[in-house]
């Protein structure tokens, strides 16, 4: 059998020609493959770096090669320039030269904390470095100990500048917003390694800049003076929620001898937000140039570097010891979970893209079938089913199905291949709970949609207290089988975290989640609400009751059960409870986001939490279309759109995804594109008042004046008072004035207005041309919070309001641009 290696090997060569000889494979860092090449006409020695063979579908040859070119301009005594790009039979490569040294990360790993003089060295270096690049407007986005090369001085070089720019420049992605170029980070990807990322490129904010490179500058200082991450031994996720809510233990605890001043200056560049760090390179310079640091300390003389200097005559390269950008970059893309397959139009002008491939595994796990014979048993089926759906989706080279979708083929009796064709995935995951008293019988089943086969099957007869315990192993059985490499940090990571030690507090978390997930009712979330209660009495501690909490209050204000002030602030609450208790939840940071947009209207805020929570958990559908709501409230409709084909490809069944979908495309006065997914969720079955009252709406925006009377009308019928008012509007706009006063009028005097938000009052004012009353509506729902005032900018009943100042001051004053 042919090495594949020496196949790569071969045709590297022949695509290098004679300009280059290859000598000999280093290795790679991660997914890369690097060789050493002589570089004929020259005679000197070179890296040349070859990127994972699947990310060439996804990136533009020619833009990545000028990309790289312009990187390649940076000339400084501290960056190893880049030499060339090119391609080679569907493989991306460049070219560095050969540097003689070891890496920072070696150097850490071998001797801990760095004597000071040594590590604020290596600081300086480093800082001029990014400097001189910055000064050219070009970001890093990837600085860590290993893309920093040592010399016999301890003098550092960075390397692999411009490379993560360039993959982010050239990946054939289309932009989803107005403040990036387009790529990876236009669409919610952060490029570069989440150990060292700021938060703002964590969450993929389009407002990145330098200061992130200023950040990820002060997690290596930190580390080489500490010895260590400043948040070492946690798992990715939790990293990530750290650098974003946690501050660092103070490096004068963690290493006593460092001055006030250094200190102090690595902490700055640690700051959350990108306002409160040093604003440049050249500042960190300045500070550093008057930084006391002792000559001789026990410290220094406890670590010499001697030893380490004779250590470093080996010649190696910096993509040896570590991950390449590019490698940094695709680990982080699988781990950080599904991309969308569906692709719909990524632009509001119509343009659609072409299907893209779905490369990785994909499960889809079936509601496992309650065998009890109570029914009293089946939130203990379905948690176990929705544990393992959650704990699967967090598995980056995973694709899942949603739970919705999931869901939505319990008790359809389709057949492995059926549910596998419906899904979109290549293996179903079935199986059975028998519960019984403290002890549950739990049989699964691994099938292969294909040919029927079965992969793997298990029983497991327990007591209830093992219950995570059967679900990380069944959760371990699916990724062994399916061959996923886990790219998360630590050694053999849990996959299902344990929320509580208190069974009793979980089983009525459970039953809580069984009436929220159905939450058609004020009874169904009050129920809800009651359970989750009752759990968190159980076991105080207990952050995911408190976040599906702060959830089923929120749903009450947003469906007109309960009152908005006072739900909201419950909401926040329990939100913030949650994460006091458990800071990587990301549950809670998205039922917090979905407060401080729809109550509070502090889009900002709401967009970190939003980013955060898709960082933590990027396959939960409910916190893109959440967060795709937030967008399209401020008018980012592409931004909106791109978040609701990720949550789509992860449930494609999902009615409510396609009825945010739907309503967000009206507003972008797309309606002819929002009504293929408005039927699909008719289709579907889920929540019909809802997409009933959207097509009435696209329909009346297409001119289409009796198919929009119809399906508002029966939006009324499913709805009763809330959608009585869309109706009065429609009515109003086709001309039947006498019909739409009529509607207005019985709703004001029933006595139901506690029921009904007054932005949908507003609305009917809006099309009869009464001004003053639309905006005595509008007011009122300013002061109430009411339900749907997030989307009033957009909303197109209200252009014929636009023109008055009213208008702008009522969008001001709820922190919106008009």
């Amino acid at each position: 059998m042919t090495d594949p290696t020496d196949d790569l090997r071969e045709q590297l060569q022949k695509t290098l020609g004679a300009s280059y000889t290859l000598e000999h494979e280093l290795g790679g860092g991660g997914m890369s493959r690097v060789f050493v090449a002589e570089e004929t006409t020259l005679g000197r020695r070179v890296v040349v770096k070859v990127l994972p063979p699947e990310m060439s579908g996804l990136v533009s040859v020619e833009r990545f090669r000028r990309e790289v070119q312009l990187a390649a301009r940076l000339q400084h005594p501290h960056i190893v320039p880049l030499l060339s790009a090119g391609e080679s039979g569907g493989l991306l490569y460049y070219t560095m030269p050969l540097v003689g040294g070891e890496t920072l990360r070696a150097r850490l790993s071998r001797d801990g904390a760095l004597p000071l003089p040594v590590a604020i060295r290596i600081f300086r270096d480093v800082t001029k470095a990014l400097a001189h690049a910055h000064r050219h407007a070009i970001v890093h986005r990837d600085i860590k100990p290993e893309n920093v090369l040592l010399g016999e001085d301890d003098d550092a070089l960075v390397a692999d500048f411009g490379v993560a720019k360039a993959l982010a420049a050239a990946t054939a992605i289309a932009p989803s917003g107005p403040h990036d170029g387009g790529g990876l980070t236009s669409v919610g990807v952060a490029v570069g390694t989440p150990a060292y990322m700021a938060p703002e490129q964590a969450m993929a904010d389009p407002q990145t800049d330098h200061r992130a490179d200023l950040y990820a500058l002060g997690v290596v200082a930190y580390e080489m003076i500490a010895g260590s991450h400043p948040f070492a031994g946690r798992t990715l996720q939790a990293i990530v929620a750290a650098h974003a809510t946690e501050v660092p233990e103070s490096l004068v605890r963690r290493r006593p001898s460092v001055s006030a001043e250094l200190a102090a200056l690595v902490m700055r560049l640690l700051e959350k937000h990108a306002a409160d760090r040093p604003q440049s390179a050249g500042d960190v310079l300045q500070a550093l140039d008057v930084v006391a640091t002792p000559v001789a300390s026990a410290d220094s003389r406890s670590n010499p570097a001697g030893p380490a200097r004779r250590f470093r005559h080996r010649t190696v390269t910096l993509a040896v010891d570590g991950l390449v950008a590019v490698a940094s970059l695709a680990v982080y893309a699988v781990w950080r979970g599904p991309v969308d397959t569906t692709r719909a139009a990524t632009s509001v002008g119509g343009v659609r893209d072409a299907p893209v491939a779905e490369t990785r595994p994909s499960v889809a796990v079936l509601p496992f079938a309650n065998t009890s014979g109570d029914s009293a048993n089946e939130p203990f089926s379905d948690g176990l089913t929705d544990d393992l759906i959650g704990a699967l989706g967090k598995v980056g080279g995973l694709r899942v199905a949603g739970r919705t979708s999931a869901f939505a083929l319990k008790g359809k009796g389709l057949g492995v291949r059926a549910a596998a064709e419906t899904l979109g995935v290549a293996h179903v995951l079935e199986g059975s709970v028998r519960r019984a008293g403290d002890r549950f019988r739990v049989t699964a089943t691994l099938v292969s949609a294909a040919d029927g086969g079965v992969l793997w099957t298990n029983t497991y007869d327990r007591v209830l207290k093992d219950v995570f315990a059967v679900q990380e192993e069944i959760a371990r059985a699916i990724v062994d089988s399916l061959r996923v490499k886990l790219a998360v940090a630590g050694e053999n990571p849990r996959l299902v975290k344990v929320p509580t030690a208190n069974l009793a507090a979980y089983d009525l978390y459970l039953k809580g989640q069984y009436f929220l997930n159905g939450r058609s009712s004020r009874v169904d979330l009050l129920q809800a609400l009651s359970y989750f209660e009752q759990a968190t009495t159980r076991d105080p501690t207990y952050a995911r009751a408190y976040a599906a909490m702060s959830s089923a209050h929120a749903y009450l204000a947003i469906l007109a059960f309960g009152n908005p002030h006072q739900e909201f602030a419950r909401a926040k609450a329990a939100a913030l409870k949650a994460l006091e208790l458990d800071s990587a939840l990301a549950e809670a940071h998205s039922a917090l986001a979905h407060m401080l947009f729809a109550y509070e209207w502090n889009w900002e805020a709401a967009e970190r939490e939003f980013r955060l929570a898709i960082t933590l958990d990027p396959a939960n559908p409910t916190t893109r279309y959440r967060f795709a709501l937030c967008l399209q409230g401020q008018g980012r409709f592409d931004e909106a759109l791109s978040e609701l084909r990720q949550a789509l490809a992860t449930d494609p069944l999902d009615g409510g995804s396609r009825n945010v979908m739907g309503r967000v495309l009206i507003n972008a006065r797309q309606p002819e594109r929002a009504i293929p997914y408005l039927l699909d969720a008719i289709k579907f079955g889920q929540r019909l008042d809802l997409s009933y009252q959207n097509l009435g709406h696209a329909y009346l925006m297409m001119g289409k004046h009796p198919e929009a009377i119809d399906a508002l009308r029966r939006a009324a019928e499913l709805s009763g008072v809330r959608d009585s008012a869309h109706l009065a509007y429609a009515y109003a706009t086709v001309g039947q004035r006498s019909s739409a006063e009529r509607i207005v009028r019985d709703l004001i005097e029933s006595g139901r207005l506690r029921d009904l938000p007054p932005f949908h009052i507003a609305m009917a004012y809006a099309g009869l041309g009464e001004v003053d009353e639309a905006f005595r509506w509008l007011e009122r729902g300013f002061e109430q919070r009411g339900s749907f005032m997030d989307g009033v900018k957009v909303t197109p009943a209200f252009e014929p309001l636009h023109g008055d100042p009213r208008w702008s001051r009522l969008l001001q004053r709820m922190g919106l641009k008009s």
